[in-house]
């Protein structure tokens, strides 16, 4: 079985690499380019992991992977990425509850 991934990204470029890499990996992907989408997908379609930038356009990713990672029905992996390096980041990530935090340049 394909393993579901929802990417949220806010920028475009970023996006499609990410994507490009995933889909080599034989992932089935899902994309949200907001908070709200990002919620709004991870509650319906249930993927197996979240790719999840740490700055988006209407709440910051460390906040939507707290109220997803709070949720019992949710299970998922949330793997927060940045472009950004800040030191506080990774702690920020773990508090809210991510699996992993990856500086994108470094990994995608």
């Amino acid at each position: 079985m394909k393993r579901r991934v929802l990417v949220v990204d806010d920028d475009p470029k970023e996006m499609s690499r990410i994507e490009k890499r995933l889909a080599g990996e034989g992932c089935d992907i899902l994309t949200a380019s907001t908070g709200g989408e990002a919620i709004e997908k991870a509650f319906s379609e249930k993927p197996d992991t979240v790719i999840l930038e740490a700055w988006l356009p209407d709440m910051t990713g460390f906040d939507v992977c707290r109220l997803i990672k709070e949720a019992r029905d949710f299970n998922a992996r949330v793997i927060m990425t940045s472009s950004v390096v800040y030191d506080a980041d990774e702690a920020r990530a773990k508090e809210a509850g991510a699996d992993r935090y990856v500086v994108k340049r470094r990994y995608f």
